[in-house]
């Protein structure tokens, strides 16, 4: 018999509102999936680009190039002394009549010396000094951030790692709840299971947050905001290794050095400055006045050099330019050996992931041999834990390795003064 009509939309209004709403979520999800931004992936190149341009460390030093050139306004002026007025009026008394005497002169300081064009010079190398720094300074910033990115990389592949692997332990559990309910093992088996996933939980948590503490460093140096989501990407691996002695051929190109031997030269032009203001500074004096007649006097006043003649000034910048060229030979000699250092372990660490590569077919083989075993009834749950132990040993060394070999790259890179 048919429903009356009023029951019938009574009925029908329900079902009704809920295909609406059920399909106007449908149209919603994909909106609201989609407003979260996709994370920004920085490469390597890109990093060492952001890095170059927007690190803070660098902003300041470009900020500290200013302020050497600005060493340069004023440094051609003849002299650094003002020119003096002096004056002076007053009555005599000596005679019957009442007379106002007075006098007004002018002495004028002439640097003959040469130092004006000295000091421009030496504005000018340490502009120069400030540029090379500044160049250092963006080179440790690039530096810095590539070494980031490789530990990111790095911490990145282990949170997979430990991923793939918590998801081997909730299969070894449901492995082990099925043998359990089969009577082929106890509940020993079972217990050791759930504490073998707890361990991959947390393993995978640290992982995680490490990951994302690296992240976060990262953004800092390459001048990205806190709140923009950021993942890094590219091959861990770089190129070939580059000789030894090519490297050693580019040291005197390391920033130390260029750094140590524009410090030479500024440091010989402040001494040869010392040796010109040493000179004495002739003041041409010119005054005029009434006393009681009118007269007009030109002078020259000439310091005799007997006691000063800047010999303590002189003597400290022979002595800042030995310590300048000494400087340079040390960080020549301490770049060579550190790069001589650096690139053993380079090698260490090249050698290290050729091996590990060479052994994960293997490290494969054997952790999926054990776990099909356990499923078969062929080997015990701890003998598939020690295997699988062992084989997320391996890998997590091999990312180890490839990340020091990253690294070590790095430092090569900037240890031998190329380009990174």
């Amino acid at each position: 018999m048919a429903a009356p009509p009023s029951q019938f939309r009574a009925f029908k209004r329900p079902i009704v509102a809920r295909y609406f709403i059920g399909a106007l979520a449908l149209w919603l999800a994909p909106s609201t999936a989609s407003a979260q931004p996709a994370p920004r992936v920085l490469k390597r190149d890109t990093v060492a680009t952001l890095a170059r341009e927007n690190s803070p460390n660098v902003v300041v030093a470009q900020r500290r190039i200013g302020e050497a050139r600005a060493l340069r306004v004023g440094a051609g002026l003849a002299t650094t002394v003002n020119p003096e007025i002096s004056g002076y009026v007053g009555p005599r008394f000596a005679t019957a009549a009442r007379a106002t005497d007075f006098f007004v002169g002018v002495a004028w300081p002439f640097d003959l010396s040469g130092s004006a064009s000295q000091r421009e010079k030496i504005a000018d190398a340490r502009s120069q000094l400030a540029e090379n720094e500044a160049s250092a300074t963006r080179r440790a910033a690039v530096g810095d951030a590539l070494d980031l990115w490789a530990r990111a990389r790095g911490a990145e592949e282990r949170t997979a790692i430990e991923s793939a692997r918590l998801e081997l332990d909730r299969a070894l559990l449901r492995a082990s709840v099925v043998k359990r309910a089969a009577g082929t093992t106890g509940d020993g088996d079972v217990a050791l299971a759930r504490a073998l996933e707890a361990q991959g939980v947390a393993r995978r948590a640290v992982a995680e947050r490490d990951r994302e503490g690296l992240l976060e460093r990262l953004k800092a140096r390459v001048g990205i905001g806190p709140r923009e989501l950021i993942a890094v990407s590219g091959a861990l691996d770089g190129d070939d290794t580059p000789e030894l002695d090519v490297l050693v051929a580019r040291l005197r190109n390391q920033p130390s050095a260029v750094r140590a031997l524009t410090a030479i030269r500024v440091s010989e032009g402040n001494e040869l400055l010392q040796r010109k203001l040493g000179m004495p500074t002739p003041r041409v004096t010119a005054g005029g006045g009434r006393d009681p007649d009118s007269y007009l006097h030109v002078g020259v006043d000439l310091p005799l050099p007997i006691f000063q003649r800047n010999q303590t000034n002189r003597a400290v910048s022979a002595a800042q330019t030995d310590t300048a060229r000494t400087e340079y030979t040390s960080a020549l000699i301490l770049a060579e050996a550190d790069l001589r250092a650096a690139y053993a372990e380079h090698l260490g660490a090249r050698d290290a992931v050729r091996a590990l590569q060479a052994a994960m077919p293997s490290v494969e083989d054997a952790e999926r041999l054990a776990s099909r075993g356990y499923e078969l009834g062929q080997t015990t749950l701890t003998e598939v834990i020690t295997i699988r132990r062992e084989a997320a040993a391996a890998r997590l060394a091999l990312v180890d390795a490839q990340v020091a070999f990253a690294r070590s790259r790095i430092v090569l890179e900037q240890m031998a003064g190329a380009a990174p």
